[in-house]
């Protein structure tokens, strides 16, 4: 390109700029790698007016930007009026660079927040949803979850989705194989199409690919590919490493929760209530500390919280009582 032709203005709206300083980190960023040598410099503070745009976004008042520019050119006119103008020519031009660059940085924020406006769509507790994506993707959401993805979706040939909580992916595969990536806490999730299950949750990173192949990518470069049946599961206190184990699970168990059921297998009734919690947000009190580790069997219903307590306690030597929103389980003596 002709640096004469060029702004940093020009640069931030931009789309591939966009989408290259989306991908960069202060760190790591190399000027000359998007535009030459020689248009480094401007490529340079378009960079560092775009990461200072992502600090926080926000909603401009575009009654406020006209309101600045009407200032400004008061300022200017007043200057103007001024009984020698050749001396204040200089302070005209600063002004008038001043709005300029105001301006700019203003616009630009527009154009970048516009870019990256997202959608997100939740669950409540004791809820799920099934959501179709721009490309035909499926998201099944389990209770209190949520996805995020650009009201861009796919057009710069990736699609991005964000995950908190738990999600079943069914994701479609496009004729020019445009890259699918889900972003969880401890690891992104690189596919093309194919059939996932994803739980990320208080800094728990787990997924289980049931169809197809995917890739999982680390924040520390490391990557992994998984094939059906692969599982794994990253702690709060752990990173993904080439020493990460892919567990062979019951897929029924992880799974249950598509078809409306909790799988209890061997499950510690600390762990049962730990479960209860994350679906219907309710606190869960064990009155007796020896029925924490008491372990229970069996297939429930997680689609009605009442139906699934009645059937835990029948089939338990303890009580449950329900009251606001919160479950208390005592011993029967």
């Amino acid at each position: 390109m002709d640096q004469s032709r060029n702004s940093t203005h020009d640069f931030l709206i931009n789309e591939d700029f966009i989408e290259w300083a989306n991908s960069k980190s202060t760190d790591d960023v190399v000027y000359d790698e998007f535009d030459g040598i020689e248009n480094a410099e401007i490529v340079k503070e378009a960079f560092q007016i775009f990461k200072l745009l992502q600090i926080k976004e926000k909603q401009v008042d575009l009654n406020l930007v006209q309101a600045e520019k009407m200032k400004l050119l008061h300022s200017i006119e007043k200057h103007t009026q001024e009984k020698n103008i050749v001396q204040n020519t200089s302070k005209i031009i600063k002004i008038f660079w001043a709005a300029a660059a105001i301006l700019i940085f203003i616009i630009g924020g527009l154009v970048w927040l516009n870019y990256n406006r997202s959608i997100s769509v939740s669950t409540a507790y004791g809820k799920k949803m099934d959501k179709s994506l721009p490309d035909g993707s499926i998201v099944k959401l389990n209770s209190h979850s949520n996805i995020s993805y650009s009201k861009k979706f796919g057009n710069n040939n990736i699609r991005e989705v964000w995950v908190k909580g738990e999600a079943f992916f069914h994701v479609q595969s496009t004729e020019k194989k445009t890259k699918f990536i889900v972003h969880l806490d401890k690891f992104d999730i690189e596919v093309t199409g194919t059939k996932f299950n994803v739980e990320n949750i208080n800094g728990t990173s787990k997924v289980l690919l049931t169809e197809g192949s995917i890739k999982l990518l680390a924040k520390n470069g490391i990557q992994k590919i998984l094939k059906p049946g692969d599982y794994v599961a990253i702690g709060k206190d752990e990173t993904l490493s080439q020493a990460s184990i892919f567990q062979k699970v019951k897929e029924e168990k992880i799974l249950a929760w598509v078809e409306n059921k909790i799988v209890f297998d061997a499950t510690t009734l600390k762990d049962a209530a730990d479960i209860i919690n994350n679906i219907y947000g309710y606190e869960v009190i064990i009155k007796d500390n020896s029925l924490s580790t008491k372990k229970i069997s069996g297939i429930l219903p997680n689609d009605n919280l009442e139906v699934l307590l009645n059937a835990l306690e029948a089939t338990n030597d303890f009580k449950i009582k329900t009251e606001n929103k919160t479950i208390t389980i005592e011993p029967t003596n």
